[in-house]
């Protein structure tokens, strides 16, 4: 019984992975919730503010950031491609 629980609770947490509240991608791209976006804007456009957030993403594996689509609703995503220069 123990051996069962130290298994489910190991590996229960891997079966929930998936968008969470910032950034979810990897070398090639990603996604961004646009409230996010929407919350860190202070004044700046919304494709301005997605494309500082994703550039960032993007710089850490040597790539530029280009964006790819914006849903303006509360609940979906900026999307954005990580690029070679």
């Amino acid at each position: 019984m123990k051996k069962s629980l130290a298994f489910a609770a190991l590996f229960l947490p891997a079966a929930c992975v998936g968008p969470g509240r910032g950034i979810t991608g990897n070398d090639t791209g990603g996604i961004i919730p646009y409230p996010l976006v929407a919350a860190l804007r202070h004044g700046a456009s919304d494709i301005a503010m997605a494309k500082a957030v994703a550039s960032e993403y993007c710089a850490r594996y040597g790539k530029r950031a280009v964006i790819t689509s914006i849903h303006r609703e509360y609940g979906d995503y900026v999307a954005f491609d990580c690029r070679w220069r």
